[in-house]
C-alpha cells in the first residue's frame, strides 16, 4: 500500500506466535467435527436444509448478546457491505452447502484428500498479495505435511491413490476447498470500523438470508425430501451452531489476524488428525501405527514450515 511518501510498500506477513497457532488449532479441532456431525445426518435431512438450521440456530444463539454492537456499528458495515456479503457467501453460505452436499455424494477418502487443497491455495494466495515467503523450510514443511496427511488418507497404501474415482461431489469438495481459501484471504482485507462480534453477526444473518432461496430450491427440485427430527438430531444441530460456527469462526478470525492466513492455513493441515481422533471417540474407529504415524509427520510439517521461519514466541 502507498505509504505517506507516496511508495508502495509490501505487506509485511505476521509472525508465529503460540496464542494464534492455537486459536486455529481450536478452530480446527472444532472444524473436524463438521464432517462427523454430517456423515451423521446424512440420512436425517437434505444438505441444505443442514446448512440453513445451522446459520438459523447460531444467529438465535448469538444475536441477544451482539445486538446493541450491530446496531452501534451499522454505519461502517452498510458503507462496506459488498465485503461483507462476498464475506458471508464464501466462507458461510455456498461453502457450507457445498460441503454438505459433498459429504452426501462422495467417500471420505476423497472428501480428505480434496479439503488439503484449501490451504495450499490460501498460502499461493497470500504468497501472491502479502508477499509471504516460501522458504525451502516451508516448502520442505509443506510437502512432509501433505505426505502426512496423504499417508492418513490411504490407510499407508499409496497405492490406493490409483483407485480413486472423481465424480460430482469431488468437484463440489473443490469449490468448497477453493471457496474457503477465498474467505480466509478476505479477512485480511476486513474493513475496520465494525468489531468482532458484529461483524460474525452479521454472517450469520446474511448467511441464513441467503441460505433461504437454496434451501426452498432444495426441496422443490427434492422428490423425497424429508427432515427426521429427533433428539440426537438436535444435539448434532446443536453442536453446527455452536461449536464449528460461533466458536471456530471467532478463533479462525483472530487466528489469521494474529499469525496470517498462510501460517494459519498450515495448521488447518491438521484436520485429518483431529477427524481421525473423534472418529475414534465418537464413532469408535480403529486407530493404529497408521494413523500415529501420519499425525508425526502431519505435526513435524507444521513445525518446520513454521517454527523455522519465524520462531514460536
Amino acid at each position: 500500500m502507498p505509504n505517506q511518501n507516496g511508495h508502495t510498500r509490501s505487506i509485511a506477513a505476521p509472525r508465529m506466535n503460540a496464542g494464534g497457532a492455537l486459536y486455529a488449532l481450536g478452530a480446527t479441532l472444532l472444524w473436524s467435527g463438521n464432517f462427523i456431525v454430517a456423515r451423521t445426518l446424512n440420512d436425517q435431512m437434505p444438505p441444505v436444509a443442514m446448512a440453513m438450521l445451522r446459520w438459523l440456530l447460531a444467529s438465535a444463539m448469538i444475536l441477544p448478546f451482539c445486538y446493541g454492537g450491530l446496531r452501534r456499528d451499522w454505519p461502517a458495515i452498510k458503507a462496506h457491505f459488498r465485503y461483507y456479503l462476498s464475506a458471508t457467501l464464501t466462507g458461510a453460505t455456498l461453502f457450507a452447502a457445498l460441503l454438505y452436499t459433498a459429504a452426501h455424494t462422495t467417500a471420505a477418502l476423497n472428501l480428505t484428500l480434496i479439503a488439503t487443497s484449501s490451504p495450499i491455495l490460501t498460502i499461493i494466495m497470500a504468497r501472491i498479495l502479502f508477499k509471504e515467503a516460501l522458504s525451502p523450510q516451508r516448502i520442505a514443511g509443506i510437502i512432509l505435511t501433505l505426505a502426512g496427511v496423504l499417508f492418513l488418507a490411504v490407510r499407508g497404501d499409496f497405492s490406493a491413490l490409483l483407485s480413486l474415482g472423481f465424480h460430482k461431489g469431488d468437484l463440489l469438495m473443490l469449490a468448497a476447498s477453493m471457496l474457503f481459501a477465498v474467505y480466509t484471504i478476505q479477512l485480511r482485507f476486513r474493513p475496520a470500523g465494525a468489531s468482532s462480534s458484529s461483524f460474525f453477526t452479521l454472517m450469520f444473518l446474511m448467511a441464513l438470508a441467503t441460505s433461504l432461496p437454496l434451501a426452498a430450491a432444495e426441496y422443490a427440485l427434492t422428490p423425497d425430501y424429508h427432515i427426521n427430527f429427533s433428539p440426537k438430531v438436535a444435539l448434532c444441530l446443536l453442536y453446527l451452531a455452536l461449536m464449528p460456527t460461533i466458536i471456530s469462526f471467532f478463533w479462525w478470525n483472530r487466528s489469521v489476524l494474529s499469525i496470517g492466513p498462510g501460517n494459519a492455513s498450515l495448521i488447518y493441515y491438521s484436520l485429518p488428525l483431529f477427524s481421525g481422533l473423534l472418529g475414534w471417540l465418537l464413532l469408535h474407529e480403529d486407530v493404529n501405527r497408521v494413523h500415529l504415524m501420519s499425525g508425526a509427520m502431519i505435526l513435524c510439517g507444521i513445525l518446520l514450515a513454521t517454527r523455522l521461519r519465524n520462531g514460536i514466541k
